[in-house]
């Protein structure tokens, strides 16, 4: 499901377990997206931070030589890199504590995101509870 995808944010620890190029753990998008012409041109597009970063080198092997915007593409990502000795972990990014909720997840796919204001000030007025309910269901 695309839209759990983009709720997963990567916290970067020893690199055993994100996708280099796939997973969202710099921006807040995945580095493929991010900096394109060096994902077209890279010939290691599914592996893992580990497998390419060694904690001083960047070791992607590229299909063709770079342009000087590409190399300052390269020169942007290499400044990005960092690994620690911890394990990765994964933060959810539709709730506040960063932990997957069913709920939230729900919210997201239903409304997309976004949660109508107004709904409770319907269910607050003086009016006959039917013309309540088919307030609420045409808001939502």
């Amino acid at each position: 499901m695309q839209v759990a995808h983009m709720g997963i944010k990567w916290v970067i620890g020893n690199g055993r377990k994100i996708r280099f190029w796939k997973d969202h753990w710099i921006c807040n998008n995945s580095l493929a997206i991010a900096y394109w012409p060096l994902y077209v041109i890279s010939e290691q597009q599914g592996k893992i931070v580990y497998d390419v970063w060694d904690g001083e080198n960047l070791m992607l092997t590229l299909r063709r030589s770079m342009s000087s915007s590409t190399m300052n593409l390269w020169l942007e990502l290499l400044s990005l890199m960092a690994l620690s000795e911890e394990e990765d972990q994964i933060l959810w990014n539709f709730t506040s504590s960063g932990k997957y909720t069913v709920q939230s997840l729900y919210t997201v796919i239903n409304r997309r995101g976004v949660t109508p204001q107004f709904v409770i000030s319907i269910w607050q007025n003086m009016i006959p509870p039917r013309v309540q309910f088919f307030s609420v269901a045409f808001v939502q």
